[in-house]
């Protein structure tokens, strides 16, 4: 007030309206004068939003993909490139961590071959081909066990997918339990549905193989057991050599030894290990001899002989002659014979 009134005291003589009247003006242009500074201001603070927007915007349209994928040698690749475009200040470096992470990922990868080849190791000892396995037919053996003798009868049936195995035996004209495997026919080769051991057309024991739900049951225990493929019974193991064998004859060359899983009649499934021992001459009744591929299955455990067998590759690789050892000497053998046995002992077998 008291600079306005000496600027009243200085003007000419003029009305006191006229004086009030620039006084007003001049307070206006100097509240003016304060406030476009302020506002000039606030343009630079504005401009820098628009940019770190901007900015921003862009960042998030250069990385979209890194975050979503899979932590495979191509993406940290892909990653690392883009990382190189977007420059980073000292404090916006990425921590240690992810590095130590990212590289402790990476022994998985290298392992995923090793894997993939020991799958293929496995995948060319087990598979049989569609059509390998034997055309039905019946066989007669001789059986030995200790100094007693006696007859079986193998009898193989298969037709549009499916078989049907039977083994019969009699010693010394007194019948042994048979032994009969059913099932269908795969890319695997024989996959048992059903094993029975009968006797007098009666079942005393069985194994279920419920392809469906992937089990293994059986009638002598309560035990549920996962079921694997190729998966044989007691019975089935036989005719599964020949068509394995028979689907890949130079797989099976001496030296080369390879696993088989067989399921017993007391809740349990075992790998048995088998050696292939090679091609041997083989003596037969009449005098004369074959070459027969010889394999032998290593003990089971303490209870347990070995088993050898020997293939007839002339005869689709069907057994010629098994020997199953038993550390209490009840082991048994099986002979092939070149014709059905005739007599009482015959008529005995196929009963």
């Amino acid at each position: 007030m008291s600079a306005r009134s000496a600027f009243v005291s200085a003007l000419p003589r003029r009305s006191t309206r006229q004086a009030l009247a620039v006084a007003v003006l001049l307070s206006l242009l100097a509240h003016l004068a304060l406030l476009l500074p302020a506002k000039r201001a606030a343009e630079p603070a504005s401009a820098v939003r628009s940019v770190k927007t901007l900015l921003a915007l862009q960042t998030r349209a250069l990385v979209p993909q890194p975050a979503v994928q899979s932590a495979d040698s191509e993406s940290l690749s892909g990653l690392a490139a883009t990382s190189a475009v977007i420059p980073r200040g000292p404090a916006q470096r990425p921590p240690a961590k992810p590095d130590s992470a990212s590289a402790t990922a990476k022994p998985p990868l290298s392992a995923a071959p090793l894997a993939l080849a020991d799958t293929t190791a496995l995948a060319a000892a087990a598979p049989a081909r569609p059509g390998s396995a034997p055309p039905s037919g019946e066989w007669h053996y001789l059986l030995r066990s200790g100094e007693r003798e006696g007859q079986a009868k193998l009898v193989w049936h298969s037709e549009a997918g499916r078989y049907a195995l039977r083994l019969e035996r009699q010693l010394e004209g007194r019948a042994l339990p048979s032994w009969h495997s059913q099932g269908t026919l795969d890319g695997l080769g024989l996959a048992p549905q059903r094993y029975t051991q009968q006797r007098r057309g009666r079942e005393q024991a069985a194994i279920n193989f419920r392809a469906g739900e992937g089990l293994l049951s059986f009638s002598a225990s309560d035990a549920l057991l996962p079921l694997e493929p190729g998966t044989q019974d007691r019975l089935s193991w036989w005719l599964q050599l020949s068509a394995l064998v028979e689907a890949d004859p130079a797989f099976y060359s001496a030296g080369r030894s390879f696993s088989l899983r067989v399921a017993g009649l007391r809740g349990v499934t075992l790998d048995w290990q088998f050696e292939v021992l090679g091609l041997v001459p083989l003596a037969q009744d009449d005098g004369s001899s074959v070459l027969a591929l010889q394999l032998r299955r290593a003990p089971l455990g303490a209870y347990s002989g070995e088993v050898q067998l020997w293939l007839d590759p002339a005869r689709h690789h069907l057994p010629l002659r098994l020997n199953f050892e038993q550390p209490d000497e009840q082991g048994w053998s099986l002979r092939l014979q070149p014709e059905p046995s005739s007599g009482p002992a015959a008529s005995a077998a196929g009963t």
